[in-house]
């Protein structure tokens, strides 16, 4: 079971063809997942909406509609786990001639 969040509701999603999560140490930690659904869920797959997979929080990337089946549409969607949007927060460094500089958490690692 897969649920989508956004800013002012859910939906849960249980006609799942595949799921594949991805998990490296310090590499990649994402999700491709293909699903069934209904016309009136079209809405919630959006990119930037959460999406919650055995207890864990992925953020939606990418997603294309593979096959339109009237009622029913089958999604792809690519997600990143939720740890990746603190590597583009900005952090403040200090330096030894005591200015501080803004870099994002990506370019110290």
């Amino acid at each position: 079971m897969i649920t989508i969040y956004d800013e002012s509701k859910s939906e849960v999603f249980d006609k799942i063809i595949d799921v594949l999560i991805k998990k490296e140490i310090n590499g990649q930690y994402t999700l491709e997942a293909e699903l069934l659904v209904l016309k009136e869920q079209m809405s919630i797959i959006k990119r930037g909406n959460k999406l919650l997979v055995d207890n864990e929080i992925f953020v939606i990337e990418e997603y294309t509609i593979n096959h339109n089946f009237g009622e029913k549409i089958e999604y792809s969607i690519f997600a990143e786990h939720i740890s990746y949007l603190l590597l583009n927060q900005p952090l403040g460094i200090f330096s030894e001639d005591e200015k501080t500089y803004t870099l994002p958490a990506r370019e110290l690692i």
